[in-house]
């Protein structure tokens, strides 16, 4: 996700949703949406002719999340499978996929789960996060951790500087309930909403 700001995303549905952090969009209604792309070498890039626009349908910015929709996607591209917070153990391998410093994008890291900590307070937000020791930074908020099966256990929000490996994800059931508590049926795509001429006034992209 590509605003004046950096942040990273899932596609969590074959409808267009996706997930990622309230902080990553802050007040914007409209945002860029860059896929996967491979350069001529094979690496990950992100490419400008393969952007999307995308609208914001929903925000908890108590649990840190944003719902975002899209319409275009090839539908051959697969949405992220989620898990379930009540399988999520410490010790479990996960792995964290984002764009560190806006500048390594698509990397991944792994660690392990530190801890479950139910309504966990941090700045203005409370939700049950999952500690873990799989490395983040600015540019990686908003992306997916995955346990060991490739299911998405929860999104990626923070990290704690002055500490090693304290790293924190939303869990998924936020998620969820962020999903059930949106009427996807009544919202207009990007299609039909998104002014692509504004949207490039109003950020630098």
């Amino acid at each position: 996700i590509l605003l004046d700001v950096m942040g990273t995303g899932s596609l969590i549905d074959n409808k267009g949703l996706i997930i990622t952090n309230a902080h990553v969009v802050e007040n914007a209604t409209q945002v860029w949406i860059y896929p996967a792309s491979k350069d001529p070498s094979g690496e990950l890039v992100l490419r400008e002719s393969d952007k999307f626009l995308a609208i914001v349908i929903n925000e908890d910015k108590k649990t840190d999340l944003a719902l975002l929709k899209i319409v275009g996607l090839a539908k051959k591209i697969k949405p992220i499978p989620m898990g379930n917070l009540k399988d999520i153990f410490p010790g479990e391998q996960v792995f964290a996929i984002g764009h560190p410093e806006a500048y390594f994008v698509w990397s991944i890291s792994d660690g392990i789960v530190s801890a479950v900590r139910p309504n966990y307070i941090w700045l203005e937000n409370e939700a049950t996060v999952i500690q873990n020791t799989a490395a983040i930074s600015g540019g990686s908020s908003g992306g997916p951790l995955f346990n060991s099966e490739g299911r998405m256990i929860g999104v990626n929000t923070m990290s704690y500087e002055q500490g090693q490996s304290l790293n924190f994800a939303i869990a998924i059931n936020h998620v969820k309930e962020l999903i059930q508590n949106t009427d996807i049926s009544n919202t207009k795509t990007a299609n039909e909403s998104i002014n692509e001429k504004k949207l490039s006034e109003k950020f630098s992209i």
